[in-house]
């Protein structure tokens, strides 16, 4: 999976300290240029440097701190604790974030076991979670897909046999990607409701890191109460519908 994320992400992973500056410098000519927000650029630190201690906003003065702060990390933090905390708070899209929940949502199974196509996958979606969506576009999924195990063999991670065989692998099937659910809430959809609310506002790294004390307005009573009630009306109905014979016509 860590092979297959700086495979498509950030080649120069593991040459420059933070911050590409050939792929920085190309995307600052690109907006001045062009008089809009910077585009592209970003190094796996900088993308975790974003999503963990910034806002979306894109101007060039934001970038511009993005990379001072990825230079920063880089100071202090190895290489492989950086890919790690990108892996784990990254968003994969259908209510995925990090690397273990995107691979039990899209595969049913723990990231520990990825293979290359199922890696591949994942590591194609976070550049743009709605687009690579194996579930709403299986077809662009699975050609997202299939150039991140290009570059993997081209970059020597996967060997002739093992690039062909991943090519052949099936995609997941959009019938079994469900969103996360959580474990013991009565009302799971909601509690995943509160945590996208969360991310958005602290950030992943915050969000999952522990130490936030979250009060909703879910009354776990109440809800039961509900949902016995839903069940209870549509036993109803479905009876009246199968057991109330249908008028006679008149002529």
């Amino acid at each position: 999976m860590k092979h297959a994320i700086v495979a498509i992400e950030d080649k120069r992973f593991y040459e420059h300290r933070g911050v590409d500056v050939r792929g920085m410098a190309r995307a600052l000519w690109a907006d001045i240029s062009h008089e809009g927000a910077v585009q592209g650029g970003s190094t796996i630190t900088q993308q975790f440097v974003k999503q963990a201690y910034l806002t979306s906003q894109k101007s060039i003065g934001r970038k511009l701190i993005e990379a001072a702060l990825a230079w920063q990390l880089e100071r202090q933090w190895t290489k492989d604790q950086i890919l790690t905390a990108y892996l784990n708070t990254v968003y994969f899209g259908n209510g995925a974030y990090g690397v273990q929940q995107a691979s039990r949502v899209y595969f049913g199974h723990s990231a520990s076991t990825l293979n290359p196509a199922e890696s591949a996958l994942l590591a194609g979606v976070p550049q743009d979670p709605s687009l690579w969506d194996p579930v709403a576009h299986p077809q662009l999924a699975r050609d997202r897909r299939n150039l991140v195990l290009e570059q993997l063999y081209q970059q020597g991670y996967l060997t002739s046999g093992q690039y062909q065989a991943a090519l052949k692998y099936p995609m997941p099937n959009p019938a079994d990607v469900s969103l996360p659910s959580t474990q013991g809430v009565a009302a799971p959809f909601f509690a995943n409701y509160v945590k996208d609310q969360l991310v958005r506002q602290y950030g992943p790294s915050r969000a999952y890191g522990g130490g936030l004390k979250v009060t909703t307005t879910l009354n776990p009573a109440l809800q039961q109460i509900g949902r016995s009630a839903i069940r209870t009306a549509r036993r109803r109905r479905w009876w009246r519908s199968t057991c109330t014979p249908a008028p006679s016509s008149r002529w």
